[in-house]
């Protein structure tokens, strides 16, 4: 680790001179690969879960919301949902009963 911090070290420099500009105040630093993400960044395990249950809710909030506008359209549209299956049953019975005389269904 410290040979690779050492290597790290020395391009940040290098980069840095080169790149005045953009990369002088930039330290990189090498991270074992086990290294929790968390410690990176410093938030406590408290501010994930916290994050966590806020999206949570939100996707709750979400889901419920399209599945109350769902229902509202269904339930909006029950006059027409019937009429066009009836129609349909209709349909139907007229295909077979036509079938049947042009000798076409069992």
């Amino acid at each position: 680790m410290e040979e690779a911090q050492a290597e790290l070290t020395t391009i940040g420099r290098r980069t840095a001179a080169a790149f005045p500009v953009t990369h002088a105040k930039l330290r990189p630093h090498v991270w074992s690969y086990t290294h929790s993400i968390i410690d990176i960044q410093g938030i406590s395990l408290w501010g994930v879960s916290q994050m966590q249950l806020m999206v949570s809710l939100l996707l709750l909030v979400a889901a419920l919301n399209v599945a109350v506008l769902v229902y509202a359209r269904t339930a909006m549209r029950r006059g027409e949902i019937s009429v066009r299956s009836a129609l349909a049953a209709a349909w139907k019975g007229t295909r077979r009963k036509s079938g049947r005389r042009m000798g076409l269904a069992g």
